[in-house]
């Protein structure tokens, strides 16, 4: 049977990544919805597999400090800094005198300012054979980005905001997917994407022109994302903007993308 809340998705093209696809049928028997590939990265802990620190390539810094420790304004020049939150961490001084009391869960982000720079992380396009083999038999042949990902979500920690001027990534943050500036980026109103009536994930659009590229040594296929604050006013005393979460849906083959061959951009 279809999805019982599948008229709360908001906007409407996320329904894949929510609920899946329809499979359609030729007989009598009831529609069946199929889960297309969904894949998460996370900042915070305990963490079983997946850390979204080991997707950044560059601009970050703090990751082999303890996050209990003091990060000066200085730090925020240098680049996105892994750390607690000013609430989170005060919590947790206040749970340590007890022993923590066994809470051993962290919403540890990377926090970043307009002074610092553009956080490079690079997404893989799992399972994907097809494209792999692709673009190591054929040098110099360039891939879009749309024939493996078909959704890209961002989602900043889930904190309380009590400045009213804090950041937001769909109005102060830049993304730069593939190479290419995305120019959509939109709050996802879905049960879990709201935290104190804020949006905290948002949909960012995979252009059309956006290519995918191989990692290093490793040839790993995959897509660059540079994520950059581009408002001036966007500081640590009025409120950071923060990354805590990448979830992205990826196309199972070609065919899904409407097309048997992958697209190509000589």
């Amino acid at each position: 049977p279809p999805p019982i809340y599948i008229k709360n998705v908001n906007p409407s093209e996320l329904l894949s990544l929510f609920f899946g696809t329809e499979i359609s049928s030729h007989n009598a028997t009831p529609m069946s919805w199929e889960m297309g590939p969904v894949y998460c990265r996370t900042t915070y802990d305990p963490i079983l597999n997946g850390k979204l620190q080991d997707m950044v390539r560059s601009g970050s810094l703090g990751e082999d400090l303890d996050v209990m420790l003091p990060r000066g304004a200085k730090f925020y020049k240098h680049g996105w800094v892994l750390d607690l939150g000013k609430s989170e961490k005060l919590a947790k001084k206040m749970l340590q005198r007890y022993g923590g009391l066994g809470y051993i869960d962290s919403k540890q982000a990377y926090y970043g300012i307009y002074g610092s720079g553009s956080l490079e992380l690079f997404i893989p396009c799992l399972g994907r054979d097809d494209i792999s083999q692709s673009m190591e038999n054929e040098d110099m042949v360039k891939h879009r980005a749309r024939d493996c990902f078909k959704h890209l979500v961002v989602c900043e920690v889930n904190e309380k905001h009590i400045t009213g001027h804090e950041c937001r990534l769909d109005k102060d943050v830049s993304f730069r997917v593939g190479g290419v500036l995305s120019e959509i980026t939109k709050p996802i109103n879905m049960t879990g994407t709201s935290y104190w009536g804020r949006n905290i994930c948002f949909d960012v659009d995979v252009p059309s022109k956006s290519i995918l590229s191989n990692l290093g040594k490793s040839k790993e296929t995959g897509i660059m994302i540079e994520v950059s604050v581009e408002t001036a006013s966007v500081m640590v005393n009025t409120g950071p903007c923060s990354l805590s979460h990448i979830i992205w849906q990826q196309l199972s083959s070609a065919k899904m993308n409407g097309s048997p061959n992958l697209t190509t951009l000589k």
